[in-house]
């Protein structure tokens, strides 16, 4: 048995993003047999509001804080408060509580309380990062003088991030050349696990058939950020539903960027939903002919999209903007239930995303079955307790037992 500590703001219960990736690896390591602890904020997630939970997670010790925090309207801003403020919770409770543990994992980002804890983790404890976004290659996109000034501050905190822990974990084998490259972190060991299946058994009765028709549903779902390019999935979806009348589009949401939208979009025919519950969310997917997921081409090095295994564990129609060398177009671009497209030309996207909804793979069962064992959360957790662990060339015995977040 391991003493483990997590570290980061998102955990249980957010069920979207960093927050549902946190939380199954909690309960994978506690399964192990592991002692696990979170140091977290209150559930914030998509919304940047806080919401006091005294949700808890059977084996593991929560330690919540952030309540009372306001955020700006701007990402920056954000960003900036969520960095430096969770970074203080973190070390104060670190220091107070004063224990020992064998291996701490910090979730990057944020990256602050990864530089600022080296010191109080000194001795025995190995520190594994987790890189879910590479921030020095995202904040590239910003062109007025304060957005590079802001983007130089952020990649010098990366770096040292990365510097600060003994062992690297990337999404995606190029992210890992990506901050290979940019930061030179080549003495650090890294390895690469990429995200895994968070779906849970499907227990739902039909809650949602009366939002998801019986036809041909195009389905964005997720947060909205910049580099999903928000106003574009709107765009992209309106000249959808010019093309063809026998199309419905949904975008599934929560959070400012999804609220502008609403407001900005009064197009009724695209159908506005916030995000589903945890038990719905594979009768979402597989009700879903098409699941758009966007990733900006330019910034594909960057992130390895998290929900991509859940859809291709409910065998759903994918369809990504990608850029074409990208480590996702690469891995999926045999499945014939993939399509994708490495720029944002609205005409050329509709025509795509009708000719894949088109596409008969009705006698398929599996059609994603070659590359799905690549998303194993077993991966993550050997590489995290055995350090004489690898990358994976090979895939593992599947696991019988599934993981169900509803029963919590």
């Amino acid at each position: 048995m391991k003493r483990i500590l997590i570290l980061s703001p998102f955990f249980y219960p957010e069920y979207i993003s960093t927050g549902k990736y946190n939380t199954e690896l909690a309960k994978r390591l506690i399964e192990e047999g592991h002692d696990v602890r979170v140091i977290c904020f209150h559930p914030i997630y998509p919304e940047w509001k806080l919401r006091k939970s005294n949700a808890y997670l059977p084996g593991a010790t929560i330690t919540r804080g952030g309540l009372g925090l306001r955020f700006p309207s701007s990402s920056v801003g954000r960003r900036l408060i969520l960095e430096l403020w969770y970074a203080l919770f973190a070390v104060r409770k670190i220091y107070t509580t004063r224990k020992s543990y064998d291996i701490v994992i910090s979730i990057l980002p944020p990256s602050i309380a990864s530089v600022a804890i080296k010191r109080l983790i000194q001795g025995s404890a190995t520190h594994i990062g987790i890189v879910h976004d590479i921030q020095g290659i995202l904040s590239n996109t910003r062109q007025n003088v304060a957005r590079k000034m802001v983007g130089c501050f952020v990649k010098a905190i990366e770096r040292m991030s990365f510097k600060s822990c003994d062992r690297l974990i990337f999404l995606s084998q190029t992210m890992k050349e990506a901050a290979m490259d940019m930061y030179r972190i080549g003495r650090i060991r890294s390895d690469v696990s990429y995200p895994f299946v968070t779906l849970a058994p499907n227990k739902s009765l039909n809650n949602l058939e009366e939002i998801l028709v019986d036809r041909n549903n195009i389905v964005y779902s997720g947060a909205l950020g910049e580099k999903q390019r928000p106003d574009n999935i709107v765009k992209l979806f309106l000249s959808i539903l010019d093309t063809r009348k026998d199309v419905n589009c949904y975008i599934f949401s929560k959070g400012p960027v999804f609220e502008r939208l609403r407001r900005k979009y009064r197009d009724t025919r695209i159908r506005f939903y916030p995000l589903v519950d945890e038990s719905d969310l594979g009768e979402l997917l597989k009700k879903s002919s098409v699941q758009l997921v966007p990733q900006d081409p330019e910034l594909a090095d960057a992130s390895f999209p998290s929900k991509v295994p859940n859809i291709l564990a409910s065998n759903t129609k994918l369809y990504c903007i990608t850029a074409t060398d990208s480590e996702l177009f690469n891995l999926l671009k045999d499945c014939p239930c993939f399509s994708s497209s490495d720029n944002w030309d609205i005409c050329g996207n509709t025509k795509k995303i009708l000719e894949l909804l088109d596409r008969n793979v009705s006698d398929m069962l599996n059609p994603y079955s070659s590359i799905l064992e690549k998303f194993d959360i077993a991966r993550l957790v050997d590489l995290i307790v055995d350090e004489t662990a690898s990358d994976y060339t090979k895939p593992r015995v599947k696991d019988e037992v599934a993981i169900n977040p509803a029963n919590i």
